[in-house]
């Protein structure tokens, strides 16, 4: 089923490549630079909250980040050696951007992306650098550790859909994208697209959405599930870019502030001028 971002997305894509006659067909992958052939879209920001900063003398950054269609959950990791950096979830009402609770101590490494897995109702971490293959498992409400697996892919961001049943990771090491079953064992590779430093993952039924951060502009990197890139998205830089999830016709996008906070963004795409 298309979602709304999805259908917006396809939409100004295509009105993107109607002036010059051409045909929603990028390039395929491995086939000339897909970066070249894909239509630019922009979006319109709006900053929804922020988390401020901690006061117990270390710089916080934002890391991972996603949402069960009720609420969002962003991950907030100490400065310092990952191997003993300290995590904690936030946790947002979706709508009023009310903070409804934030979790205790966590030791998640990079803690790199967050996904919900909804249909066993759990928080999924991706520990990204010091234990690559690593994922915690965190309860929604308590926000407490619920368990850990050493998956058979090493990755650094994760991106689900229920329906068909398949995670997305960015594979460790590189710019490509593997499918991955609801035991995380890999399924199916897709030839990445190099450009700018990865960040986090979201998908839907209908596309992947790959955020990046640039020197001078953040973008997201639109897929189909075949991994051909169909758009690009210029995100302006209000921070560096570190994830995002769908919310109806927008995205909401959270970047790192200054001095150890962090800010979030609803992000609504619209033409390129």
């Amino acid at each position: 089923m298309m979602t709304e971002v999805s259908r917006v997305v396809k939409e100004l894509a295509e009105a993107a490549l109607r002036p010059a006659g051409a045909a929603f067909a990028p390039a395929e992958p491995g086939k000339g630079d897909p970066a070249d052939a894909a239509p630019v879209i922009e979006v319109s920001m709006e900053k929804v909250c922020s988390i401020p900063r901690m006061r117990d003398g270390r710089r916080w950054n934002m890391q991972g980040g996603g949402s069960d269609g009720s609420f969002a959950y962003f991950v907030m990791v100490s400065s310092g050696p990952s191997e003993s950096a300290e995590s904690r979830i936030y946790k947002f009402r979706l709508g009023s951007w009310e903070l409804v609770k934030r979790s205790g101590p966590l030791f998640m490494n990079h803690a790199n992306d967050l996904v919900c897995d909804t249909k066993k109702r759990r928080l999924v971490i991706s520990h990204c650098d010091v234990e690559p293959q690593r994922v915690s498992f965190v309860d929604p409400d308590s926000l407490e550790l619920t368990g850990r697996l050493d998956t058979p892919q090493r990755h650094f961001s994760l991106a689900y859909d229920a329906d068909k049943g398949l995670y997305v990771a960015g594979k460790s090491l590189s710019y490509d994208l593997v499918l991955l079953d609801e035991e995380f064992r890999p399924v199916k590779e897709l030839p990445g697209v190099p450009g700018f430093v990865k960040q986090g993952l979201e998908c839907d039924d209908d596309l992947i959405y790959f955020f990046r951060t640039g020197p001078d502009l953040n973008w997201i990197y639109v897929f189909g599930w075949d991994g051909t890139l169909l758009a690009r998205i210029k995100v302006p830089m209000v921070g560096e870019s570190e994830n995002l999830f769908t919310w109806g016709g927008s995205f909401v996008g959270a970047f790192n502030g200054t001095e150890g906070t962090a800010d979030i963004y609803v992000m609504t795409p619209r033409p390129a001028p």
